[in-house]
């Protein structure tokens, strides 16, 4: 794979000449690969949020270079604009940021500053409904008056129907209940699968970095402290600890399995995993797992 987008030796200075000066990221080098799910990790002030800020232009660089399909996306700064079309960025409780009277009118929002035909941003304003679970009878209402997890996925939705390249979310699923949670994964899912798009998240959850990316990025301090998958970044307590991060939950799961001398094989870092580890652990010690109601009846 070919990659979309690169930071080189990117540097970002909030408050620069102030008393209150303060170094956010530290000549951070990365690149995301076309049609990858990477999962961008930190505890709070590690600089995710400034980063994917940068990915679209929303800031510049104090120095360094983002390069978008190879090309500085500074080169040509009035033109700066035309980036957020094809890097699409879906911010922090972006329900918030609703204010059409319909929900049709806000998806279209970003089509109709494209400038793209009526009949285009109509199409649009239905396959990114319908990516994100809303059904048409949805359209019409008011944004307002929908659930928490509705207003989210419009306001994703408002995102997708400029159909970018790149997606970026800064935690998509933050405050959902877990059905709310797996509503905004799957969308997300659908969207890059059907479009080929390459995908950022970025989230406080270990447990949905864990199951929806394929890589994942540790901020530290404005640096980055590691890259690797899944199962390379939680396979390295020592990492994770000094990073402030916590494991999955059934990594902890695990630990405290461990500690009472059941000791599971390979990193788990998925539900679906534990449960293979678990099972396996009792059949090696000649015990046959009993699914929950099961038993001779």
């Amino acid at each position: 794979m070919s990659e979309i987008i690169r930071l080189e030796s990117v540097s970002y200075i909030y408050g620069k000449g102030t008393p209150y000066e303060k170094l956010a990221l530290d000549a951070v080098d990365l690149s995301f690969e076309k049609g990858s799910v990477t999962g961008i990790i930190g505890r709070t002030g590690s600089g995710k949020s400034t980063l994917v800020k940068l990915l679209n232009g929303l800031e510049r660089p104090a120095f360094g270079t983002v390069f978008f399909e190879g090309e500085n996306i500074w080169k040509r700064p009035r033109e700066i604009g035309k980036l957020r079309f094809k890097v699409g960025l879906v911010m922090q409780y972006p329900e918030y940021q609703l204010f059409e009277e319909t929900v049709r009118k806000d998806i279209a929002f970003g089509p109709k500053n494209m400038k793209l035909p009526e009949d285009e941003i109509e199409r649009r304003v239905l396959e990114a409904a319908k990516t994100v679970g809303l059904s048409e009878d949805t359209l019409d209402k008011a944004p307002f008056d929908l659930s928490g997890g509705r207003k989210r996925r419009v306001a994703i939705a408002g995102v997708m129907a400029m159909q970018p390249d790149l997606l970026v979310l800064d935690e998509p699923a933050a405050g959902l209940d877990p059905e709310g949670r797996k509503k905004v994964f799957d969308a997300i899912d659908r969207y890059r699968t059907e479009r080929g798009a390459t995908v950022i998240i970025v989230s406080h959850s270990m447990d949905d970095m864990a199951v929806w990316c394929d890589r994942l990025v540790i901020l530290s301090e404005g640096r980055v402290a590691g890259t690797g998958t899944a199962r390379e970044i939680f396979g390295d307590p020592g990492l994770i600890r000094s990073s402030g991060l916590d494991l999955p939950q059934v990594g902890v799961l695990a630990d405290l399995l461990e500690d009472r001398g059941l000791k599971l094989s390979g990193t788990v870092t998925t539900v679906p995993e534990a449960v293979s580890a678990i099972s396996e652990l009792f059949l090696s010690r000649g015990v046959t797992p009993t699914p929950k109601g099961g038993g001779a009846g």
